[in-house]
């Protein structure tokens, strides 16, 4: 592993990370080829976006040696579904607050990559009252089973484990723990395959939920099992979302899928993808909206905290020709090669983490953390504080460049493509 750390350090990082760093993702495994290729893919787009190896810190590479194994399909031969309560939340704001969406207008909303337990989709139908509600996602499974401490193990028709959903935490435990779990909730389900009174007192109490399809539906809110390619719904739709997905696809997949998205929506329908890596602030996202025939690139958003350097999740993605990261990487390498603007970006950034103790510098200036995943308060208040001592100097500066930005109301750049040169973004988001 040695020889593949020396390079990403002289290929990403001018040679620059610290030994505490080198020695962290020392740990990896070489023979992970998954696992090695997606940090590969990481590091290319941090690099694409004007990294500085001061801003990894020894934590951040800890993540990648002894966690981030947990997040790869071949854990569970398929893409992994991870959520948590209150994960798309931001993405409500969004529809309100940017497209202009309300909760009692009566439209047709369809959740792609909805995933199990549905709670972001249940979240939007319960937010969106007057609107009809369609989840799909392709691996919805036959029962899913609860244990005590409320991961959620999920069974397809074989009675094969195909997937454990960890609703607790904020990252998902490491690859030993989830061995364990797997084997304990394969014999668990053993013994329930030949105990009907077992299953009977589990469903009782809501610890064994048998056809979740019919299980989650109710009011405004009904779920398909398919994937958007495959779906062939007897309606159209205003609004399609497709969260957390296209990250797991190249350039060309999500392309044809984005194409099929055009095919399900209305004239004035609006598609809308991107990545929200938590609850929160934090989100990258790009909105499509159709017009008569053609389908129109419209916006493109994201949380200050991008701007950082410090936010690993802008650049989670497994193919290196993917728009969404390409363009976020484009924009935040402007910012970066602006030294004044970039400096006190990152002078405000240092000074609230060290104010609400997420994070200090070293004497040689490098960056360390206190914990993975930082209090969801803490990064709404550092986007905050962001929006408000730089937002409108960052808004200027891209509009200068061409890139026409606005602060939205809940502290995100939202650039306005239709309003922005076109050999900014043509190229990654096309007429479609």
């Amino acid at each position: 592993m040695k020889e593949i750390v020396a390079r990403w350090n002289r290929q990403y990082f001018d040679g620059e990370l610290s030994d505490e760093c080198l020695r962290e993702i020392d740990q990896i495994d070489e023979n992970d080829r998954e696992l090695v290729q997606f940090i590969d893919t990481w590091l290319f787009y941090f690099n694409k976006a004007g990294s500085r190896a001061r801003d990894i810190s020894p934590l951040g590479s800890r993540f990648f040696a002894r966690i981030a194994r947990s997040y790869m399909p071949s854990l569970w031969a398929m893409i992994p579904p991870v959520t948590r309560p209150g994960r798309l939340r931001i993405m409500d704001r969004v529809a309100q607050d940017i497209l202009g969406f309300r909760p009692h207008s009566c439209i047709n909303f369809l959740d792609v990559g909805s995933g199990y337990p549905p709670l972001p989709t249940q979240e939007t139908a319960c937010t969106f009252p007057a609107w009809t509600c369609v989840g799909i996602d392709p691996n919805f499974p036959a029962s899913i089973l609860y244990n005590r401490e409320d991961a959620a193990a999920c069974f397809n028709q074989r009675d094969q484990l195909v997937y454990i959903q960890y609703l607790k935490g904020d990252l998902q435990p490491g690859p030993e723990t989830v061995e364990r779990d797997k084997q304990q909730f394969a014999e668990h389900w053993e013994t329930l395959r030949n105990d009907v009174s077992m299953r009977e007192d589990l469903s009782r109490c809501g610890r064994l939920i048998v056809d979740p399809i019919s299980h989650y539906k109710g009011g405004n809110l009904t779920f398909t099992k398919s994937t958007l390619i495959d779906y062939m719904p007897d309606q159209t739709f205003d609004f399609i979302r497709c969260m957390n997905v296209f990250m797991y696809f190249d350039r060309s997949c999500t392309i044809r899928n984005i194409k099929k998205a055009k095919s399900l929506m209305g004239k004035s329908g609006t598609f809308t993808c991107g990545n929200v890596p938590e609850p929160g602030c934090a989100a990258r996202y790009l909105v499509y909206q159709k017009n008569d025939d053609d389908l129109l690139p419209k916006y493109f958003g994201f949380d200050l905290g991008k701007l950082s350097q410090k936010d690993g999740n802008g650049w989670w993605a497994f193919y290196k020709n993917q728009p969404e990261p390409l363009f976020l990487a484009k924009i935040v390498k402007m910012v970066a090669d602006n030294q004044e603007l970039s400096q006190r970006v990152h002078d405000i950034i240092d000074r609230v983490e060290s104010e609400v103790g997420i994070a200090h510098r070293d004497s040689k200036g490098y960056r360390h953390e206190t914990n993975f995943i930082h209090n969801t308060s803490h990064n709404i208040y550092l986007n905050k504080v962001l929006a408000e001592e730089c937002g409108n100097e960052i808004t200027a500066f891209l509009k200068c460049n061409g890139v026409h930005t606005e602060m939205a109301p809940f502290d995100h750049l939202v650039i306005d493509l239709s309003k922005t040169g076109p050999e900014h973004y043509e190229q990654l988001f096309p007429v479609l």
